[in-house]
């Protein structure tokens, strides 16, 4: 439902200027009763799969992690309300940043259920792939248009982010089986150079790390593999860079001119002077905006702050809590290369939240679905190691 919603949301968008830059275009997605309803639908289906991956595995899940999910769908609930009544139904609906996006972090129960995590994780390959390949095409499709610029919020990059976290996925399972390696090679290389073509700093910095992370995270690896594994990624950063400067050079110029600039902090102080300390207390509301430039917009990059800005700072709280959680548990039980590879991802993930990465928005989207799951995934995996280690 929701891969459906978002190509029917990019199906006719048209691009425009970005207002809030000199140069670059956008694509807002339309959002239509159909692909309003999907994602309504979506919502209510990973409630209904948490709350019973929660009654199965109640016994194996931590107080603290249970109380934190409820509290957050407390909250959500009331804004929910808050919002139908303040904003209307419409708003509430057919907006893509809807408290309705708070019922992702119960996914993290569905993390307790090694049957949906066997499915991800055989789904994640064919989804990695597939988002790849719809990013290029969008990419290609709006380069024959307005040929090199800037992109802001469009279908590429929701689809090179979903193909990203998936990737990583895609990662743990290759690092723990010993297996794809040449497929994820390739499919990060395609990644990097997406990255690069996208003029996005923040994701580059990001695959580079998908990089060293699979190439040194398996400690289980023999010294020859690991000496393969260093050889083929020095391989695609030569390839890569050689293709760039050869058929993009001046792109690659502009971009290597980017690398030294610094456009959030601007954002951050225009923000926290523009904002009441009782907003990021209690929540701005669905509609609450502020100046940026010459427009009013209520977005910020940093998805803590987007969150605070909202909803109020104890929804952020019990939103981050059990990401937190289990990024902490994994991070002292790092021996297990189950754990060490999905904390890993988690920790990419809760530093794109935090404003490493660009359009990395929570909404009703297969990251925010995916990755809460794999958080409980983590969780649970240290539950299994304790018993075997009581036993």
């Amino acid at each position: 439902m929701i891969v459906v919603s978002q190509l029917l949301r990019y199906q006719a968008a048209p691009w425009t200027p970005i207002l809030t830059a000199n140069d670059g275009i956008q694509q807002l997605g339309i959002s239509t009763t159909l692909t309003a309803g999907l994602s309504f639908c979506a919502s209510i289906i990973m409630l209904i799969a948490s709350l019973s991956a929660f009654s199965a595995n109640r016994d194996r899940i931590p107080q603290p992690l249970s109380w934190s999910v409820f509290a957050c769908l407390a909250l959500a609930a009331l804004w929910i309300i808050v919002s139908a009544i303040n904003d209307g139904m419409s708003d509430l609906v057919y907006k893509t940043g809807t408290p309705l996006v708070l019922v992702s972090v119960a996914m993290v129960f569905c993390g307790f259920d090694n049957h949906l995590i066997s499915i991800i994780y055989r789904l994640c390959p064919f989804g990695a792939a597939f988002f790849a390949a719809l990013a290029g095409i969008s990419f290609i499709q709006a380069y024959m248009t307005y040929g090199w610029t800037v992109f802001g919020s469009s279908s590429t990059f929701v689809y090179f982010i979903a193909s990203f976290w998936l990737s990583s996925l895609v990662i743990c399972r290759s690092i723990i089986e010993g297996k794809r390696v040449f497929f994820v090679y390739i499919l990060l290389g395609i990644l990097l150079l997406e990255a690069v073509l996208l003029h996005s700093r923040s994701w580059v910095i990001q695959v580079f790390l998908l990089l060293l992370g699979y190439t040194f995270l398996s400690s289980s690896d023999p010294l020859l593999k690991r000496v393969f594994k260093v050889a083929l990624l020095a391989t695609i950063l030569f390839v890569a860079y050689r293709v760039l400067v050869s058929q993009f050079d001046d792109f690659l110029i502009a971009f290597l001119d980017k690398l030294g600039s610094d456009t959030r902090s601007e954002q951050y102080r225009i923000v926290f002077s523009q904002i009441t300390p009782r907003i990021w207390l209690l929540g701005g509301g669905l509609n609450a905006t502020y100046r940026f430039g010459s427009v009013m917009t209520g977005s910020i990059d940093n998805q803590y702050l987007y969150l605070a800005y909202h909803w109020g700072i104890f929804t952020v709280i019990s939103y981050v809590f059990p990401l937190l959680y289990a990024v902490l548990s994994g991070l002292r039980n790092i021996d297990d290369i189950e754990v060490r590879t999905n904390t890993f991802v988690l920790i990419l993930w809760m530093c794109a939240l935090g404003g490493l990465s660009v359009y990395n928005v929570l909404s009703i989207n297969i990251p925010t679905l995916i990755l809460p799951m794999i958080g409980g995934f983590v969780v649970n995996r240290i539950h299994i190691i304790g018993q075997v280690i009581q036993q």
